[in-house]
């Protein structure tokens, strides 16, 4: 289901940026996100699951959607600033606090079911588990690996 889901927000993102850069630009941290969900299991001990996979899903979708609201930002404003590396810069600046919101506001909430506190949190457990690890992760490749790698990845004429 993972790989399924990853196709699928690349084939959402090829149609909205038309650009193969893009897509991978956004889909590559959402994948390497997933290494801190896993590790984030290891440490804990946590046998991967149904639930802790979803949780992987779920991370993918977050670095995923802070990744387009990042890139298009950037790529709505570049006739603004001087250079494409000015607007992804700004970009940054501008979602920085969004990005530290969502990831403070999940992480919190989930706490409590990772620490297994509640009636029926053992269930749910490994689910809050792979996510913090994952927004742990999540936060340097929403916010670093996205604009270096489109900037990798895209041809210089496409991007200035």
């Amino acid at each position: 289901m993972l790989a399924v889901a990853l196709a699928a927000v690349g084939g959402v993102l090829l149609v909205e940026f038309g650009s193969a850069a893009a897509v991978l630009a956004i889909v590559l941290p959402s994948a390497l996100a997933v290494t801190g969900n896993l590790g984030a299991m290891w440490a804990t001990g946590t046998a991967l699951n149904v639930s802790s996979l979803v949780g992987m899903i779920l991370v993918v979708g977050i670095v995923a959607k802070n990744g387009i609201l990042r890139l298009e930002f950037a790529l709505r404003s570049p006739h603004e600033t001087a250079s494409m590396d000015a607007a992804l810069v700004d970009a940054g600046r501008v979602r920085l606090r969004p990005i530290l919101m969502t990831t403070l506001a999940a992480g919190a909430g989930l706490a409590p079911m990772a620490l297994g506190m509640g009636t029926g949190s053992e269930m749910q457990q490994p689910l809050a588990i792979a996510v913090l690890g994952g927004l742990a992760s999540s936060m340097g490749f929403s916010l670093f690996g996205v604009p270096i790698l489109y900037r990798l990845l895209s041809p210089p004429a496409c991007a200035p």
